[in-house]
């Protein structure tokens, strides 16, 4: 699997770790863990990935996290291609030092754009129509835009409906 961070690009710090338990452990990452709020956020995110999907079959068991700090303590994620779907990088100046609802919210509508944009996938659907993944007062939430209201915590869907 190829990383799609540009190595010789940035000055950055960046971290492998699998989506899900058993797709094996990424070597070389840097000795020291990432902020706390952010692998919650993408812990979350990649149990709701589980959940709720329609269109295209993608297998998401191998893959691996990318998780970036470029040297202006923003961040980056993404994913490197591997069987049935392709790889994606995202970096639009998310500090480091978010919070995890902020964190989680920002991660959940990456993954869920790219899915639609390039996977043709749509997640996470709800009958016709996207649910909207929002940072709130008590957390991040997956929000039915349509009248409002919040359906449920980011990272608590399985076993839900």
């Amino acid at each position: 699997m190829d990383s799609l961070f540009d190595w010789m690009r940035y000055d950055s710090l960046i971290w492998r770790f699998p989506l899900y338990q058993g797709a094996g452990q990424p070597m070389g990452n840097p000795e020291f863990e990432p902020p706390e709020g952010w692998m919650r956020a993408l812990d979350a995110v990649a149990r709701d990935l589980k959940s709720f999907r329609a269109g295209r079959e993608v297998t998401l068991d191998r893959l691996v996290w990318e998780f970036e700090i470029n040297s202006d303590y923003h961040v980056g994620i993404g994913w490197g291609s591997v069987d049935s779907i392709g790889g994606f990088n995202r970096g639009e100046g998310m500090s480091m030092d978010a919070s995890y609802a902020d964190a989680a919210a920002w991660v959940a509508e990456a993954v869920q754009m790219e899915l639609a944009g390039y996977e043709f996938v749509q997640w996470l659907s709800k009958g016709r129509h996207l649910l909207s993944a929002q940072a709130g007062k008590t957390g991040a939430q997956w929000v039915d835009l349509h009248d409002g209201t919040v359906v449920a915590d980011i990272g608590s869907l399985c076993g839900r409906w």
